[in-house]
């Protein structure tokens, strides 16, 4: 059996990197950290979660990925940054109703995508910069081939 936690990150990172933008700016997707430098609106995979399903055919998991949406301006913001990028990810996670957009990972297969929950942190204010963030909770199967 091999760790599913892994793969669904790693199809989550590969179908939004490089496909989320805000103002002209790419909004790039980390793991746990954002790199240091000028990003003002990122995403980071934070949490994660994952339970074996047995069966008698092969390996399977019920996995929870965490996505942290996160905005930093110098001047007030609102909810309306990351709702941008939020529906971004949505679009892009679940293009139709009968597939999700996760880049294959050899050897799995994971359906049963799912937003199982969306959530705002309350804003916070520095000395340089008022932050927003929205959390967005997905789940899904993951099944070992």
């Amino acid at each position: 059996m091999r760790d599913p936690n892994k793969i669904f990150r790693d199809a989550v990172m590969q179908a939004l990197n490089g496909n989320l933008t805000y103002d002209g700016s790419d909004v790039k997707v980390f793991n746990e950290q954002a790199e240091p430098g000028n990003n003002n609106t990122y995403v980071i995979v934070s949490s994660q979660s994952s339970a074996q399903e047995p069966n008698f055919s092969g390996f399977g998991h019920q996995g929870m990925l965490l996505m942290d949406i996160i905005t930093k301006q110098a001047h007030l913001v609102t909810k309306d940054i990351v709702d941008n990028v939020s529906e971004q990810i949505t679009t892009i996670l679940f293009p139709s109703v009968q597939a999700n957009g996760l880049a294959p990972q050899s050897g799995f297969q994971i359906n049963c995508l799912a937003v199982e929950s969306m959530n705002y942190m309350p804003m916070r204010i520095s000395n340089t910069k008022t932050i927003i963030k929205k959390l967005i909770r997905l789940t899904a199967k993951i099944s070992q081939s």
